[in-house]
């Protein structure tokens, strides 16, 4: 009989946008659950994403998103307004207790997906069933964002309840020590078909993914960078922000543009997970501009992962988790950190590199896999 292995965190279907859950959150979860159905588990993915929508009303619901992977749903009763918010999401916690003291056997090893809201209900099925809770963490959200301090409390009580730690860096690993049960970056499946082409193209599309903001300010760096650049590259950026934050980013690339007299950054605004792909696959080259700072020692820009997998060159700020990493010698990593620092890099790519994330990855997708098996089994 094949074992089941229980996954849980605030996950929908990508495109469900009333749910509250995480556009990267959905991606790195959507690769876990996929090396553990690979391990030959049955993947039973419980989500406590409530509903957002005015006016929704649905029972559970349950989906089977692929071959022994099945995806459960709280229910929702929401009509407008803070207080029934509040109900609703009360209504989600219940449902996610009852779902999971029936459902899960007692000392069974549950990944979890880092967010400081499942404290509560992760805290309440620990004292009612005994169990063992794997999280499987990014960052510690309190030492990297200025979150609420309600949930700067909330996470760190999670992280004390936790009994092992599937951490994204090697400084997160040995902070979080000797709970850290073993590395993981992020995803390591390579979409195939693999690139055959290996000439500079005529053209040199270079891609900017994630989010637009001043923190970590990788889109604004992106649109600077074309004016290092010689005529033959082109820069794409997708993401997505506060509204002021793409205005202001379309401004800006508007004027590089005009300045330039050509159409030499586009714009794509937020994509789904299908053209996303499809312009990766159009891309040669990927861009990770940061804010080099302490947030990103423990920090892995997920992107970067997801840029690999795809056999693009990634040019990368220069960050500790990153430098540490499993993948350093697949990056080109920048020296400063400015546009024309960024430029420098890209006209210096070495274009071999890309022929050695296939063996890589599947290397490391390997490894991941044969420590989910380990965990489980303990």
């Amino acid at each position: 009989m094949t074992k089941k292995v229980y996954y849980i965190g605030f996950y929908a279907k990508e495109g469900e946008t009333s749910r509250f859950s995480n556009i990267a959150a959905i991606r790195k979860m959507d690769y876990t659950m996929g090396v553990l159905a690979e391990a030959g588990y049955e993947v039973e993915v419980v989500s406590l994403a409530w509903i957002l929508k005015p006016f929704s009303f649905s029972g559970s619901s349950s989906l089977q998103l692929a071959p022994r992977i099945s995806l459960h749903l709280p229910p929702a009763i929401f009509l407008k307004g803070i207080a029934a918010l509040k109900v609703n999401i009360q209504l989600a916690k219940i449902w996610f207790l009852l779902y999971t003291l029936i459902r899960i056997p007692k000392k069974s090893v549950v990944i979890v997906y880092h967010s400081p809201k499942l404290h509560g209900v992760l805290s309440w099925l620990k004292k009612l069933k005994p169990m063992r809770i794997a999280l499987e963490i990014g960052e510690i959200y309190g030492d990297v964002w200025d979150i609420p301090m309600n949930d700067a409390k909330e996470e760190k009580k999670l992280l004390s309840i936790c009994d092992y730690f599937i951490p994204v860096s090697k400084e997160l690993y040995n902070q979080l020590a000797p709970r850290s049960h073993f590395m993981m970056h992020g995803t390591y499946r390579v979409q195939y078909p693999l690139r055959k082409e290996t000439e500079i193209a005529p053209i040199i599309p270079i891609l900017y993914a994630g989010s637009i903001d001043q923190t970590k300010a990788g889109a604004v760096t992106a649109v600077e960078i074309m004016k290092h650049l010689p005529n033959h590259y082109r820069m794409h950026i997708a993401g997505y922000g506060e509204l002021a934050e793409v205005k202001r980013l379309e401004e800006e690339i508007c004027k590089v543009n005009q300045s330039l007299g050509f159409e030499s950054i586009k714009f794509h605004g937020k994509l789904d997970s299908k053209n996303l792909d499809q312009l990766m696959r159009k891309c040669l080259i990927a861009v990770n501009p940061q804010n080099p700072g302490s947030y990103m020692r423990t920090a892995f820009p997920s992107k970067v992962m997801v840029y690999l997998t795809f056999q693009l060159n990634v040019v990368s700020t220069t960050i500790e988790s990153v430098q540490q990493s499993e993948v350093a010698d697949l990056i080109t990593f920048v020296s400063g950190n400015e546009a024309l620092d960024f430029a420098n890099a890209i006209l210096s790519i070495d274009w071999n590199k890309i022929e050695q994330i296939p063996e890589i990855l599947n290397r490391l997708n390997e490894q991941c896999r044969e420590n989910f098996i380990r965990l489980i089994e303990i």
